[in-house]
């Protein structure tokens, strides 16, 4: 499958606690599901800002950068399509690039999302 996301999300991104975006997920032609148009979704997602951990060395934390989750599920009926997104944003938030799993039907691969205004 091959497609585009276009999402609008808050300004700023609330940290540490759920928030739901409209998104618009366009399945090229070449697609088996949904093909040549926008497919309107509801997400939730999450922002994990926390950035560090302690590893094994606590006197030198590594910096992780944010983590944003997406989670998509279209319906509460057995066999729905539900879509995870995960992946890591710069420290402004105007990049944000990840993959995601795909249930319903089968489909992995990789997203990026970048600020335009």
């Amino acid at each position: 499958m091959a497609g585009r996301i276009l999402v609008e999300l808050p300004s700023p991104l609330p940290k540490g606690e759920p928030f739901k975006v409209k998104a618009f997920v366009y399945y090229k032609v070449t697609s088996l599901y949904r093909m040549g148009r926008f497919v309107p979704m509801e997400m939730e997602g999450l922002v994990d800002a926390s950035g560090t951990t302690s590893g094994d060395n606590a006197d030198d934390p590594v910096l992780l950068p944010p983590q944003v989750t997406f989670k998509f599920k279209a319906g509460a009926e057995s066999g729905a399509q539900t879509i995870d997104y995960v992946s890591t944003a710069d420290s402004e938030f105007t990049r944000i690039a990840g993959g995601y799993r795909s249930s319903s039907p089968n489909d992995i691969g990789t997203f990026f999302l970048m600020k335009t205004r």
